[in-house]
């Protein structure tokens, strides 16, 4: 879905790349003030994985990812929206294995050099595993399913950053099946990463289920966060939360004491704040909402 609000129509160059290999859909245009559906499965007919990189030539717009997903296995409609920018770290902080099926894709923009990538796997406790090591070619993108890298078996609930190990931008994005009550069927969402900490974050939890992920990228400096929710009135102050360097912390919705709670976390350095939204029928995995000075690279 491509939205142009402006006066002026936009053009847009289209690439396409999946399991069949490349595709381009160049001069795109999008009439002023209005919204395009561009159907991938027309573009790209026979492809079982796609991904879309849009070089804006004229004008600017805003893009989401619409999937649908409705099979014998999974169900469910996730509203994406499309990473702006590329960055050199993207965090995802509400991981799974197991519970979930988690698959992470990393896409490296660039059209002339190969992008070499560690996801760094953050997980609780003393456990520690060696980063999954990717090479993305040019305009290429990689898919890894967790489920399926014996070296995380141990680890359940964790945290991943993608790294590019010499700066090249990338983009990065984790889609996730969460089985639905006892029978077959999982629910679909899909998340962009996080490419900036701050010390400021809002989190609508939006579910009795939900947990919120504190993450401190810093590699030198303690966190501490202070969580208070909002409950009609000024933010009341729950819990003080105190986050090594490289690690992550949880704090599950029930423990905020109120129902859907919209909460703030206000850390004394930048962190990165995810949540995860598990409902009767609902799974979404956003990440909060920046409301501090971003932080795009952190020591």
């Amino acid at each position: 879905l491509v939205l142009n609000p402006f006066l002026d129509d936009a053009v847009l160059d289209i690439r396409f790349d999946s399991d069949v290999g490349l595709r381009s859909q160049p001069a795109v245009v999008i009439p002023a003030r209005r919204v395009v559906a561009v159907d991938i499965t027309e573009e790209v007919p026979v492809a079982s994985r796609v991904s879309a990189i849009i070089d804006v030539v004229a004008g600017s717009v805003a893009v989401s990812r619409l999937q649908v997903i409705d099979s014998e296995t999974r169900s469910g409609l996730a509203v994406t929206p499309a990473s702006a920018d590329a960055a050199p770290v993207w965090y995802l902080p509400t991981v799974r294995r197991g519970a979930r099926d988690d698959v992470i894709t990393v896409v490296n923009p660039s059209m002339t050099e190969t992008a070499e990538v560690d996801l760094e796997i953050v997980a609780d406790g003393d456990l520690q595993f060696d980063p999954i090591e990717l090479t993305v070619r040019p305009g290429r993108s990689v898919a890894v399913a967790l489920a399926d890298e014996v070296r995380l078996d141990g680890a359940s609930v964790f945290s991943v950053v993608a790294r590019s190990l010499t700066g090249l931008p990338i983009a990065v994005m984790n889609e996730s099946s969460l089985p639905f009550g006892d029978g077959p069927v999982s629910n679909f969402s899909a998340t962009v990463g996080a490419d900036v900490a701050s010390t400021r974050w809002i989190v609508p939890i939006e579910s009795a289920d939900g947990v919120m992920v504190i993450y401190n990228p810093s590699t030198t400096t303690i966190a501490t966060a202070s969580v208070s929710v909002i409950t009609g009135g000024e933010p009341v102050l729950i819990a003080k939360v105190e986050v090594g360097p490289g690690r992550r912390a949880e704090v599950r919705a029930d423990e905020l004491g109120a129902d859907r709670p919209i909460a703030i976390v206000e850390s004394t350095s930048a962190v990165v704040v995810g949540r995860e939204i598990a409902d009767v029928s609902v799974h979404a995995l956003p990440v909060a909402i920046v409301a501090g000075a971003p932080v795009s690279v952190v020591d």
